[in-house]
């Protein structure tokens, strides 16, 4: 059972995700799951609130990451004021919007460098 502040890591067994993974690391994708809604940046839709099922797909397998010490009203509001945002598939620092990770070193404290050195990934998350 999902609990507040856990991370979610996404392995798309999908030929794409497979590339993806192949040129980042272990994942293709990474979220949030705050009261009860998962919230990330997609490519489709640009950063977003989503309910589990509407987040949770049979084809792809999930990792959960329990980060224990999260001032999680902080999170929260840090990750809502960037609902909507657009999807970054320039994937530069600096670019318009968020990718995943980008989005999850935004609003999360315990990241202090660049979103691919945290997570050992490189552009396409």
């Amino acid at each position: 059972m999902l609990e507040t502040g856990d991370l979610i890591f996404v392995r798309d067994e999908s030929d794409m995700g497979q590339a993806i993974q192949t040129s980042t690391g272990n994942y293709s994708h990474v979220a949030i799951y705050l009261d009860g809604m998962i919230y990330h940046a997609s490519e489709q839709a640009g950063v977003v609130c989503q309910e589990p099922a509407d987040f949770f797909e049979s084809n792809h397998l999930y990792d959960i990451y329990v980060y224990p010490e999260l001032d999680i009203q902080s999170v929260k509001e840090k990750a809502c004021k960037h609902l909507g945002a657009p999807y970054n598939a320039s994937f530069y620092p600096d670019g318009i919007g968020f990718y995943c990770s980008q989005y999850m070193a935004e609003i999360l404290p315990i990241f202090e460098s660049d979103s691919h050195e945290i997570w050992g990934w490189g552009a396409g998350n």
